[in-house]
């Protein structure tokens, strides 16, 4: 008699990701709608979903305190889409890296700007903001705290046409005329 070997049930096709099937625009409002490292860790969520963070529109791009400065180096160059918001606290030794993110942020339409220099207590430095703060057309809000200065605007300037809120704690404005202020209530 013949040992007769058993059957493997055919398994079916898998189903079409029901994630791949939603709208294009579905998938940017979801994303959009995420903190930025939940927006990231949707890439391992399905094929339809990786890399579209990159180019989601209107991310918020704020960070815990802590962070690591060279992880923001990582992410907006990666990143096409208008900027939202965004939000880091800055250590002494990396303050030139805001001189590397304004422009880009600038390019990207972004809204709300929140920045604040922690300084070391044992050599506090002044760190000067780039010229490029006033690139930032599409602002509606600014907030700067921790002792940075900001240096004359450029003759021309027409300001922020869009800003309805400004926060300015420990901020110095050089070639002004003033030295600055302590800040204002925000």
């Amino acid at each position: 008699m013949e040992a007769s070997s058993p059957r493997r049930k055919s398994r079916p096709p898998p189903p079409p990701e029901a994630v791949a099937s939603l709208p294009p625009e579905i998938l940017e409002q979801v994303l959009s709608s995420l903190p930025l490292r939940d927006a990231v860790r949707t890439s391992a969520v399905s094929r339809a979903w990786r890399r579209l963070w990159e180019s989601a529109p209107g991310l918020a791009l704020e960070w815990r305190p802590g962070t690591d400065a060279a992880v923001v180096d990582g992410v907006l160059p990666r990143y096409s889409g208008p900027v939202r918001s965004f939000e880091f606290d800055l250590h002494q030794g990396s303050f030139w890296r805001a001189d590397d993110w304004v422009p880009h942020l600038a390019d990207k339409g972004v809204q709300i700007l929140k920045l604040h220099f922690s300084y070391d207590s044992f050599s506090p430095s002044a760190h000067y903001m780039d010229a490029s703060i006033f690139s930032c057309r599409e602002l509606t809000s600014l907030d700067l705290s921790g002792g940075c200065k900001i240096l004359a605007a450029p003759s021309g300037l027409a300001g922020f046409p869009k800003l309805t809120r400004l926060c300015l704690r420990e901020v110095g404005f050089q070639g002004n005329g003033g030295e600055g202020f302590g800040g204002v209530d925000c």
